[in-house]
Order: structure tokens, then sequence, then C-alpha cells
């Protein structure tokens, strides 16, 4: 008796390995839209790059779109960039992030020039409403949820009472140390 013939028997197959009974995957079908076509190629009639794959709900946008060969660009992979990001049935998501949904669906995506000025320009915006906007206040009122607008607060005004309130609160120095 060799040294791995007592294991010989644990690689053997099981035949109910592998039967899954009554499985089948949930496979959804992912319609890909291009942009659109502007200026001289829309004149001469040109459509619309589509394609369509199959996929199962959960899978990652960014595989399903790697493996369809659809040349979209990524950056951060964490969704906050957002020049990965696609309109998957009017929604804009991003594809580094995003999971595919329970449904079929149509995915529309940019190209590089247009997918980069929406990155800056959403990114724009976002940093504005950061500094400054109104933010909604939840305030409850006898078992209802009223929503009161509070004023606006920018970041240089909280700095400044801020160090308004530090500087009152210095403590004293008592002794010669």
């Amino acid at each position: 008796m060799g040294l791995f013939d007592g294991l010989a028997a644990a690689f053997e197959n099981d035949d109910t390995l592998g039967d899954r009974g009554d499985f089948k995957a949930d496979v959804r079908t992912i319609t890909w839209q291009g942009p659109k076509p502007e200026g001289a190629a829309a004149m001469f009639g040109a459509k619309r790059a589509e394609s369509t794959t199959e996929a199962i709900a959960g899978q990652k946008l960014k595989d399903l779109a790697e493996r369809a060969n659809i040349p979209i660009r990524y950056s951060c992979m964490q969704g906050t960039c957002h020049l990965c990001d696609v309109k998957v049935d009017g929604v804009m998501v991003p594809a580094c992030t995003a999971s595919c949904p329970p449904n079929d669906c149509t995915i529309e995506y940019m190209d590089a020039t247009a997918a980069a000025e929406y990155a800056k320009a959403t990114l724009k915006a976002e940093r504005a409403a950061k500094k400054g906007s109104v933010k909604p206040t939840k305030v409850a009122n006898k078992g209802e949820e009223v929503y009161v607008e509070r004023e606006s607060v920018s970041t240089a005004s909280l700095e400044d009472r801020l160090r308004a309130e530090m500087g009152a609160k210095k403590p004293k120095k008592k002794g010669w140390f």
C-alpha cells in the first residue's frame, strides 16, 4: 500500500455531484446602443451602433461590456468619476460598479469625448452642490414627516465659526508652565 492509496477514494467521482436538478439560469437580453451619429454621418443616414448580448442578472456591467467589445472608458473603478456612466433604461449608472438588472434592458453608452465632457460637467455640478447647497432637514410633526428647507451654509462660514468657538474655549494658562 502506497502513501496516497488511502486517498484514492476521496477523488473518485460522486454520481450526485454536478446534478443541479431543475436549476436554470435566469438569462436576460441586453441591447447595447452606441452614440447617435452626428454631423455628416447623420445626414447620410448612418445608424446608431447596436449589439445584443445575453447575461445573468447580477453580473457586473463592466464585465458584460468588455465581453461584448463595447468601448467604455474606466478610471476610478468606484463609480465616483462618472467617466463610465451609461444609461440603463433611462437611468444613468456607473458601469464599473453597476450590475445587470433582473429584466431585459437597453444600455446606451457614450463615445470617449462625450463621456469625458459628461464626467467633467457632473463633477463640477457635484462640487458646486457641496459648497453651498440648500439641503432639506427632516422634522417630525405629529407623526408625519415634514421636510423643512434650512438655510444655505458655505464652507468658509463654517470654518470661521469653528475657529471662533475654539478660540473662546482656549484654556487659560495657570502658573509658570
